[in-house]
């Protein structure tokens, strides 16, 4: 596989604005390469796009969204490297692209291949583009994916967890989703959450990872950047699970995380209502912060505000 067909880039982001606009340094792997490859003009546009940086050649950092599109999902570590080496710059977001233009994000460079299989499959049922009733079989996943049957299984005892699919003989079939499964997605996750801020209160916990998630909200709201609040409104309901001191309660909320992190990614906020809902949150944490009894209900009502958006997304496709 070559790498001129695999990398092109999506976005970029200068981590410094005292950086100006970054330019391939002459020494770097990337502009060697680049001379002496039959794909020149390609890694030129490239770079020009990426504007290559890093630390390592004594040059800015730029933060880099790089779309690869695979045959495969063999993301790992080693893989990376090699592409930051070539293009000569860290890049500290990565998205793969795999059958029908689904792209993801992937933060976690050496996260395991199942995962990944499962969260493309996961986004593809919940939005519905693997409609109710069909068959997934392994080998068929094996041969799109490229990957061997063994990440094949685990993405899908991933997604039976989850009542995503069910055992159907010797493969899995997609379950129906309906607004009702929302609601009660919903209704569980309230009902961890409570626990989880009742708990975290009782025990004096540390709040301050809920205050920074804010923080991130904040600062993609006024980039109007609504895939990187989700990340961070993520991140705060996260807070709650990893400081209530209850470690079975954050593997119950993980499980309903990856369909949630899902859900936003395909139904993100809408980017004119970012700065209300970061100071939605901000409010609830305030009333947690001060033991306020108003806090459940702001809670519940956030909540139901989130699952009815989704709802909505669900009864519009129905009709």
């Amino acid at each position: 596989m070559k790498w001129s067909v695999d990398v092109a880039c999506a976005a970029t982001r200068v981590n410094s604005a005292e950086s100006g606009s970054a330019t391939p340094h002459p020494t770097s792997p990337a502009a060697a390469d680049a001379e002496n490859s039959p794909s020149a003009d390609l890694r030129e546009k490239e770079r020009r796009t990426i504007g290559c940086g890093s630390p390592r050649h004594g040059i800015p950092l730029v933060e880099a969204d790089i779309i690869i599109s695979l045959r495969s999902l063999t993301v790992n570590r080693e893989r990376c490297e090699r592409i930051e080496s070539r293009l000569g710059c860290d890049v500290k977001h990565w998205r793969w692209m795999v059958g029908g233009g689904m792209t993801d994000t992937m933060q976690i460079r050496n996260e395991p291949l199942g995962d990944q299989v499962a969260r493309v499959l996961r986004r593809r049922i919940l939005s519905r583009e693997i409609g109710s009733g069909l068959l997934l079989i392994e080998q068929a996943l094996s041969e799109e994916f490229g990957v061997s049957r063994g990440p094949i299984r685990d993405a899908l005892s991933q997604l039976r967890d989850e009542g995503l699919v069910a055992p159907a003989g010797r493969s899995h079939r997609v379950l129906e989703l309906t607004a009702g499964d929302i609601t009660e997605v919903y209704d569980i996750r309230h009902m961890l959450e409570r626990h989880a801020i009742a708990r975290s209160l009782r025990a004096g916990a540390d709040l301050s990872a809920a205050s920074a998630a804010i923080v991130s909200m904040r600062a993609a709201a006024e980039k109007d950047d609504a895939l990187a609040f989700g990340v961070a409104d993520l991140a705060f309901h996260r807070s709650f699970q990893e400081v209530s001191g209850q470690r079975r309660l954050l593997g119950v909320w993980s499980q309903f995380e990856r369909t949630m992190e899902a859900l936003l990614q395909i139904n993100p906020h809408p980017a004119d209502d970012l700065r209300r809902a970061a100071s939605e949150h901000a409010d609830l944490l305030a009333a947690v912060q001060e033991d306020d009894p108003a806090w459940p209900e702001l809670l519940e009502v956030h909540l139901m505000g989130a699952a009815n958006r989704f709802i909505g997304m669900y009864m519009s496709a129905d009709s």
